[in-house]
């Protein structure tokens, strides 16, 4: 029973896609949110969307695309396919018999294309639909593999791993990002960083003669952006708690009268670092030891390989 209901799944996945990828279906006002995204990506996702030959009973032989001179349709007429007495329904096995194609011999001088196609060998397992991504890697069919296709992309930048990095805070992080894409009004953040609450944590994440300015800190980090050593991960940890919290106070006055003291943003800056550090695995080294004791951790903790 399970494997009736695994191949009626399959052969309805496999029918809603095929009516998807070969006809142009007008967008309608009516049409649910999710079927209109589709509809509007099917131009741009077609050209990836294999089918990857087993039995030959599901693919379209003229509608899939199961080998590069695929779909068939765009150059072969309905009329000539008919005339052939063949018909638009049938499957890749229908046209294949004893190792040889079933169609005219005059198609060859017709559609020259043909000559190039491949040798087909079916197996007793069923067609998949599997997904051909811009460097000809076949993978099965995925939201991430679509996603990592088409996506738009550009250069990478050169602070991606001060921001993003295994031991990072993800929320602090992702408040990072925000401020290097300058989404956020910095010079409202940083206004009080030079006298306030960045004098009082750099000296612990070893950063004690950078100013509170974001270009002398991003500096700092950038010349250091490939290390792994627990010290300058501490510093991406303290500058984004920093940030963050800072960035949450200046809002904190803005619309509410709930706020707190430089002191208080300090020690909950420290308090999230520390946890922070806590959770994490280190080399037992004497910098690692003397790094731990500067922010109240035993350094008798699990001393492993995670932070060099």
């Amino acid at each position: 029973m399970k494997d009736t209901y695994t191949c009626a799944a399959f052969s309805i996945e496999f029918v809603r896609i095929e009516l998807l990828m070969t006809f142009d279906v007008p967008l309608s006002c009516c049409c649910t949110w999710g079927w209109h995204k589709l509809l509007l990506l099917s131009d741009q996702v077609r050209s990836f969307i294999w089918s990857q030959v087993g039995n030959g009973q599901l693919i379209s032989a003229w509608f899939d695309k199961w080998a590069p001179q695929c779909p068939l349709i765009n150059f072969i007429t309905p009329r000539d396919i008919r005339d052939a007495g063949f018909s638009l329904s049938m499957r890749l096995s229908d046209i294949w018999n004893n190792g040889n194609w079933l169609w005219p011999t005059a198609w060859y001088d017709l559609y020259p294309v043909l000559i190039n196609l491949p040798i087909l060998n079916f197996n007793n397992e069923r067609d998949k639909l599997v997904w051909k991504d811009n460097n000809d890697t076949i993978m099965l069919f995925s939201t991430w593999g679509v996603w990592n296709t088409i996506r738009y992309r550009e250069q990478p930048v050169s602070w991606h791993s001060i921001v993003w990095f295994s031991q990072c805070i993800p929320r602090h992080s992702f408040f990072m990002w925000l401020i290097l894409r300058k989404k956020l009004k910095t010079e409202d953040l940083m206004m009080k960083w030079g006298v306030g609450v960045w004098n009082g944590v750099r000296s612990l994440a070893g950063m004690a003669d950078v100013s509170g300015k974001m270009d002398d800190i991003m500096d700092w980090l950038l010349v250091r952006a490939k290390s792994r050593s627990v010290r300058n991960i501490l510093g991406r940890l303290v500058v984004a708690a920093t940030a963050y919290y800072v960035w949450q106070e200046r809002n904190a006055h803005l619309f509410t009268k709930d706020t707190r003291n430089v002191a208080a943003i300090q020690k909950i800056i420290k308090s999230t670092v520390r946890w922070r550090l806590a959770s994490l695995k280190f080399k037992n080294t004497p910098n690692v030891v003397r790094l731990l004791e500067a922010w109240d951790i035993p350094w008798n903790i699990d001393l492993q390989s995670d932070v060099v």
